[in-house]
């Protein structure tokens, strides 16, 4: 009777934390940030958003604390960068910052800058938009 309480225990702790988990995809010649977030790209009917930052600035994102899986293409100073909407759930952490991605009308994807309780900045993202996240976001 011990162990199944203990079994219990374990499995509501791991339901109840919720699995987090950030992946950045190998882009291939048909899967890659240039196919979701170009004009004429194959995936831009998917739903999906498309941000652009500074290079230096991808180390702060916190792939462990995320949920999303997405597509790099990483420049010298600027970098662009596409995360699949995977549902409820789906975010970028970056330092204090939470972008929470969820389902927007016309297959539209609505990002929004979140930071502990209070609310930032946010816009709806449709096909190959992109959003230019602002600098406050990578300090």
């Amino acid at each position: 009777m011990k162990i199944q309480t203990a079994l219990a225990t374990v499995a509501f702790t791991l339901l109840s934390a919720g699995i987090v988990s950030a992946k950045w995809l190998p882009a291939s010649a048909v899967r890659s940030w240039k196919e979701y977030c170009t004009e004429g790209g194959a995936h831009v009917d998917v739903a999906h958003a498309c941000f652009s930052g500074p290079t230096a600035g991808l180390k702060r994102i916190m792939m462990d604390e995320s949920n999303f899986n997405g597509y790099l293409d990483v420049g010298p100073i600027t970098s662009n960068f596409v995360v699949l909407y995977q549902g409820a759930g789906t975010m970028i952490k970056i330092g204090p910052y939470k972008i929470e991605l969820s389902n927007a009308a016309n297959g539209c994807v609505s990002a929004d800058i979140k930071v502990k309780f209070g609310a930032g900045q946010g816009r709806s993202l449709c096909d190959e938009q992109s959003w230019a996240l602002p600098d406050y976001v990578w300090k």
